[in-house]
């Protein structure tokens, strides 16, 4: 503030500007009363005002994907789940991966999160107000079905043909 008000007067100011999401808008002002007790004396004012700015910044937050180990089963692995390692959520916000590596064969892979999505309490996608970064890299593992087979065993008297048993179990 420039310049004073005389005493006993005071400024009564509303209709301030307000932003929730990321971004940057003008801080504007629609009600700029100078008081006098309760009388409205801003005839008596050259009120000029310097409209500031509001800008909104992403929340940054770090994650790091989690470990998955199993034998082969021909259903493909994947994990979503994750771990905070710095920053957060805003409360009654949610971060839910949407695509991560996932494969159905023997393999070992970085678990990377390709795609997430985060939600306010109204399932309402607030993803751009953050800035996510994936810093550490748990491992997918499928590992290989152990399996025995055992042929079956015969006695066989000499006949000139080719003979064979066709039997086999597994262990």
């Amino acid at each position: 503030v420039e310049g004073s008000l005389v005493e006993g007067h005071k400024f009564d100011l509303g209709g301030f500007s307000s932003i929730v999401n990321k971004g940057e808008i003008s801080n504007d002002v629609t009600k700029v009363l100078v008081l006098k007790n309760d009388t409205d004396v801003t005839k008596n004012y050259n009120i000029t005002v310097q409209k500031g700015t509001l800008k909104i910044t992403a929340r940054y937050i770090e994650v790091g994907s989690l470990d998955a180990t199993k034998e082969y089963d021909g259903i493909i692995i994947e994990n979503k789940k994750y771990s905070t390692i710095n920053g957060s959520l805003v409360n009654e916000h949610e971060l839910v991966v949407t695509k991560s590596t996932n494969f159905k064969d023997v393999n070992e892979l970085e678990n990377v999160f390709e795609e997430y999505i985060i939600t306010d309490k109204d399932g309402v996608d607030v993803t751009t107000n953050y800035e996510i970064k994936q810093v550490q890299y748990g491992t997918l593992k499928i590992t290989k079905r152990s399996i025995t087979v055992q042929t079956g065993s015969a006695t066989l008297t000499y006949n000139g043909k080719e003979q064979c048993v066709e039997q086999t179990n597994n262990i």
